[in-house]
């Protein structure tokens, strides 16, 4: 897997292929309107990560007080794309793949949207689901 940092500028190879990634429902409260998140692969790089605008720190104080109430704070982060397609498995969950037809020049102005998004000063947000 090939990590990256703020400002390291990491590019696409001209095979690279980013999809929308879509998970089923789950049971527990925060799973039961699936979910969705970007996959970032490039065989020539060998990369094959998840950029998952979904997470959140199930230790916050009041966590499901704040979640229904659309209060609790959300981040990005980044997994690699087995590892989250494993969990969902486990979870008796399906997971679906849609590769976007993009250019390359989409490809990396997204990938680079997706990069600046995932600097510390930009990852946090606040996202209410019941408006």
């Amino acid at each position: 897997m090939v990590i990256f940092g703020p400002g390291q500028g990491t590019r696409l190879s001209p095979q690279a292929q980013i999809s929308l990634i879509t998970g089923s429902p789950g049971k527990d409260l925060y799973t039961l309107f699936g979910h969705s998140g970007l996959r970032v692969y490039d065989p020539a790089t060998r990369m094959d990560i998840m950029f998952n605008y979904g997470t959140f720190d199930f230790d916050t104080p009041n966590f499901y007080l704040k979640f229904v109430r659309g209060r609790l704070d959300y981040f990005l982060s980044i997994s690699d794309y087995p590892s989250f397609v494993e969990f969902y498995t486990r979870s008796g969950r399906a997971v679906y793949e849609q590769v976007l037809r993009l250019s390359p020049p989409q490809k990396e102005k997204l990938f680079a949207y997706l990069q600046e998004n995932y600097k510390q000063e930009n990852r946090f947000y606040r996202y209410d689901f019941f408006l």
